[in-house]
């Protein structure tokens, strides 16, 4: 008997451990299982808003852009003007929200990094300051900007901090009661005092400066402090919710994280007279990897509202009697209507709804310069653009690519496949504008430049980088036309066949990358020609005449004379 019962009494630990090892087992999976769901769900919310951040881009082009215009031709201290600045306010503060939104899933994929580089901090903090000055003067808000200095020299990226500026300069204007008072304050922060106030800054750099941004508004519980930092997580403040300022809980961690990449830290205090505080440190000097600075300088949620159920007719061409004639391709009709009336006043248009479309007008009909979105059905804007780069007839066309994609890994992807440039959405339109000038400038450059005599010890090199097909093409052009200078028989066909193009292929790749037609080009290169060999004065004018085709020397003096404005024999010393 005592026996069985020793048994059934470890039978029984037994059965009780084994149940309590499967409910513990249990347990943890439950908990892995709950954390894998919350991780799948943290994906879905970051990839909603990157994706709606994306597809916010272009109709705040179509907001932000006309804007933009429409501030130059109205005064802005009229109703209308003021008007226009509350629109391009709240359009920029939207689009730092979606860079914001872009930044933050970069951030959490491990892939946003730094772009520091020198810089002066009191103005740069200044400027940003400004931009609330305006919204803090209709609120009866008094801001107060206290620098210990004039000017506080120290690597940063200024894109970086300017986010983070704006993140706490936006919070503190929302709970701010009505006249009540803004303080931002710089200071340089001693060792110990900066290893009290900012415990998880282990290796501390010698100086480091202190940047402060408080408020005298409702402030938080003293028990809910330490969670304004934590994602997704959204403080009433002690009088209750403020459901005219709700956010989306990344704000703050977005911050933190932020300022963690530069090397600092920031913390958050209830003041004595009441509010928040916001604190945050920066090194002063450059503990900053290569892989974190600028090699470059930069180039500086809601339902969507239904789609119009009607919108205009956009015709595929539109020849104005331009002199330079711009492809568009886009497949937002809006967008298109808009780069219509923008570009229409200045360049003649073809237009687009996709690159396949556009790949087809290109082929057909003659441009100057492509304009591509790059995520359109069918073609996209990289495969169109690879496809004109790759094209010998083609590759002297400039593209500029604009889109939504604005990582660097995608940008680099673009210039890569030989896009001229790469503008993001939303785009500043005199900056857009500004672009397709210099691009179409850069052909007068050639021209300038094959059509101007050089000494022979003079600089060679074109001073337009030009692809590699572009400077084969013209290198054996010049080969080709030094080989037959003297033939005045030498014509457009002669000079295409030997090319391998059709003429018309010839006279759109020439025109193209020069400006001038091929005959004009010929012409105006034998007269450059024949000026050097007469500033070199080895040979009669007559023979010169001779050498460069022209024959005749009656002939060639009339249009040497209308070229450069001198006489063939008169050009010998001159400053021509």
């Amino acid at each position: 008997m005592l026996y069985a019962g020793a048994i059934c009494a470890a039978l029984l630990g037994f059965i009780q451990l084994w149940t309590k090892i499967k409910l513990q087992k249990h347990s943890l999976e439950i908990e892995a299982n709950e954390r894998e769901r919350e991780r799948e769900v943290t994906e879905m919310k970051m990839t909603f808003f990157t994706n709606i951040s994306h597809e916010l881009r272009t109709p705040l082009t179509l907001i932000t852009a006309p804007v933009q215009q429409l501030s130059k031709i109205i005064n802005p201290g009229s109703t209308e003007g003021k008007l226009l600045e509350t629109i391009s306010r709240n359009g920029q503060r939207l689009h730092r929200l979606m860079d914001q939104l872009l930044d933050f899933r970069k951030m959490e994929d491990g892939m946003l990094t730094l772009q520091t580089r020198p810089g002066e901090l009191v103005g740069e903090l200044d400027s940003i300051i400004d931009i609330y000055r305006s919204t803090a003067s209709q609120k009866q808000v008094d801001v107060l900007f206290v620098h210990h200095t004039e000017r506080l020299e120290m690597w940063y990226d200024a894109d970086k901090i300017e986010k983070v500026m704006h993140n706490l300069l936006s919070n503190a204007m929302k709970y701010t009661p009505r006249e009540g008072r803004i303080t931002i304050a710089t200071r340089e922060i001693s060792l110990i005092e900066l290893q009290e106030r900012y415990a998880e800054i282990q290796a501390p750099e010698e100086r480091y400066a202190e940047i402060s941004v408080a408020d005298n508004g409702p402030g938080v519980p003293p028990d809910k402090l330490g969670e304004l930092f934590v994602r997704y997580r959204q403080i009433a403040s002690p009088t209750g919710p403020r459901l005219d300022y709700t956010g989306t809980g990344i704000g703050l961690h977005y911050t933190k994280r932020l300022i963690e990449s530069h090397h600092g830290a920031i913390v958050a205090e209830l003041p004595e007279g009441g509010g928040l505080k916001f604190s945050f440190v920066l090194p002063l000097g450059d503990v900053y990897a290569a892989i974190e600075k600028a090699v470059r300088p930069e180039a500086s949620g809601a339902d969507l509202p239904p789609e119009p159920e009607f919108l205009p007719e956009v015709p595929q061409s539109e020849d104005a009697g331009h002199k330079y004639t711009i492809l568009v391709a886009e497949d937002n009709i809006e967008l298109m209507g808009y780069f219509r009336l923008m570009l229409g006043e200045k360049y003649n248009l073809v237009c687009a709804p996709d690159g396949a479309e556009a790949w087809e007008a290109l082929r057909e009909k003659y441009a100057d310069l492509v304009l591509s979105d790059v995520v359109m059905p069918g073609m996209t804007g990289y495969e169109l653009c690879a496809n004109i780069k790759q094209s010998p007839a083609l590759s002297h066309i400039p593209v500029i690519l604009l889109t939504a994609k604005t990582s660097m890994p995608e940008q680099i992807e673009g210039l890569s496949l030989g896009a001229d440039a790469y503008i993001c959405k939303p785009f500043n339109v005199e900056f857009l504008l500004l672009t397709i000038e210099n691009q179409l400038k850069n052909r007068e450059k050639l021209r300038i430049f094959y059509s101007t005599p050089r000494p022979a010890t003079g600089e060679e090199e074109p001073p337009v980088a030009l692809n590699t097909l572009d400077r084969t093409f013209m290198d054996n052009l010049m080969k080709l036309l030094e080989a037959e200078m003297s033939n005045p028989n030498l014509n457009i066909d002669d000079i295409a066949r030997e090319m391998a193009f059709s003429r018309t292929s010839f006279y759109r790749k020439l025109k193209g990358l020069t400006d001038e037609a091929p005959a004009d080009f010929l012409r105006n290169y034998r007269l450059k020609r024949a000026a050097e060999m007469i500033r070199e004065g080895s040979w009669t004018l007559y023979e010169v005449a001779e050498m460069t085709g022209f024959g005749n020397y009656p002939h060639f003096s009339v249009l040497f004379k209308k070229h450069f404005n001198v006489t063939p024999k008169h050009y010998k010393g001159s400053e021509k």
